[in-house]
């Protein structure tokens, strides 16, 4: 993409002093004319320097839902919150295995980008980048949730 900018700056440029070269002796006054309006271009006609870098935008976007650091106390607590809940709940059905982290990964993976966020205002791309950090406590949800569905319905397994 860098590459294709980059070259359609030296088209544009090549194109315009082709141009410049054939008025300077033909048609002086549209050769000012062009001149003038190079000089008069602000600012705002330019592309902004923040976008200018275009791998700097790339990985801005890409970093977007990326915990900057994990705080291992909050995960720990997390954790241990998680599986106080999970050892208060029976959970007697042989035939309704738990969720497992692959299962849950392979559905993150299929995920797809550049979708609107549901009524959670949670967006794909973060679930996506920030998956290493969330998959173990979703798994312990969904588990959670389907053995206290289970355990309120004794037996009928409806969601």
């Amino acid at each position: 993409m860098k590459k294709k900018v980059k070259q359609k700056k030296y088209e544009y440029k090549q194109k315009l002093y082709n141009c410049l070269s054939e008025y300077i002796n033909q048609n002086p006054k549209e050769y000012w004319n062009i001149l003038k309006s190079l000089k008069n271009k602000t600012e705002k006609d330019e592309i902004p320097e923040v976008l200018k870098d275009e791998e700097v935008l790339i990985k801005h976007f890409q970093d977007q839902g990326k915990p900057s650091s994990i705080n291992n106390a909050f995960m720990i607590d997390i954790e241990s919150q998680l599986k106080l809940l999970e050892n208060n709940i029976d959970f007697k059905a042989e035939t309704d295995a738990p969720i497992s982290c692959s299962e849950v990964k392979k559905v993150i993976s299929g995920l797809k980008l550049q979708k609107s966020a549901g009524p959670d205002r949670i967006i794909n791309e973060i679930i996506k980048t920030s998956n290493q950090v969330i998959i173990k406590s979703i798994v312990k949800i969904f588990n959670l949730i389907l053995k206290r569905v289970y355990s309120q319905n004794h037996g009928r397994t409806r969601i």
